[in-house]
Order: structure tokens, then C-alpha cells, then sequence
């Protein structure tokens, strides 16, 4: 079941006297109320495209959530700032790493292709290949192969 639209007004006089009147109507869009129509009305010239293009519209629908939420309707937060919050958790939880774990086996398999490829240089080339990664991810799996002793004696901290 939906919420019913709920209605805001503000008028917005410009320096030359002509007065405009705005009804904004907003709707719960996934989990926020968003302006879904806008009523525009002016006094005492008629609209024109060049007067509706001066419209600061985006300052009007600021202030007019702004009013949204004085008057005591609850604008939840969006749906951006939820997984932001869900990140945040994430990153205590389990560190900021991104990406899949590396397994030791992965690490193993590029141990293999960087001792096979060592003699010969382009080692690097040779782990994204085996591992099937980008040469930054292979770069990244030889430092934790490194770091676990599966590269000791080889290479340049040998």
C-alpha cells in the first residue's frame, strides 16, 4: 500500500513584481518522498518558456522539503545513505578491503607461474595470466605470496 501524495505550496515573488505560485506534490519513491508534480501559476503576467527557464526550481524544491520536514512529515533517508551506513558496517566488520578473499590455492597458482616465469623475466605478466587477473591484481597476489613464504628465495628479497 502507498502513502498518499502529500502536498506543498510556496509562492516566489520576483524583483519585477510578478508573483508565482508553486504546488509541489510528493509521493514515497523508494523510500523517500520526491516531487512527482509541480503546479506552477503566475500573477499578473502569463507564463512564458523564457520566465519558466528563470525559475530557480531546484532552490524551490529544496526549501519546500525543507518545509516537508518543519511540518512533521518524516522524509526518510535515501537509499544511497542506507548503503553508505551498510558500507561503514562492512568496512569495521571486515576492514576496507574490496573484492573476494584471495584463497591460498590462488596464491599457490601464482607462486607457480611467478617461479616458472622468474628466469625469464615478465613475471607479472605471467601471474594475471595464470590467475586470470589484471596485471595490478597479479602485482598485488605476488606481494601476498610473498608475504605468506611461498616466494622465499626467489626474486628481488631473496
Amino acid at each position: 500500500m502507498s502513502d498518499p501524495p502529500v502536498g506543498t505550496v510556496r509562492n516566489c515573488k520576483e524583483p519585477s513584481g510578478q508573483l508565482w505560485t508553486f504546488g509541489i506534490e510528493w509521493e514515497r519513491v523508494r523510500g523517500r518522498y520526491e516531487p512527482v508534480q509541480i503546479q506552477v501559476r503566475s500573477k499578473p503576467a502569463p507564463i512564458s518558456a523564457s520566465a519558466l527557464r528563470r525559475l530557480p526550481l531546484g532552490e524551490i524544491i529544496a526549501k519546500a522539503r525543507r518545509d516537508l520536514r518543519l511540518t512533521g512529515v518524516q522524509i526518510e533517508r535515501s537509499a544511497t545513505d542506507e548503503l553508505k551506513r551498510k558500507r561503514k558496517e562492512h568496512v569495521v566488520e571486515f576492514g576496507p578491503h574490496r573484492g573476494v578473499p584471495v584463497s591460498y590455492d590462488e596464491l599457490v597458482k601464482a607462486a607457480k607461474a611467478y617461479r616458472e616465469a622468474y628466469p625469464n623475466g615478465g613475471v607479472t605478466a605471467a601471474v594475471a595470466k595464470a590467475c586470470r587477473v589484471s596485471s595490478s591484481t597479479a602485482g598485488k597476489r605476488i606481494m601476498a605470496a610473498r608475504k605468506a613464504g611461498l616466494l622465499n628465495g626467489i626474486g628481488r628479497q631473496s
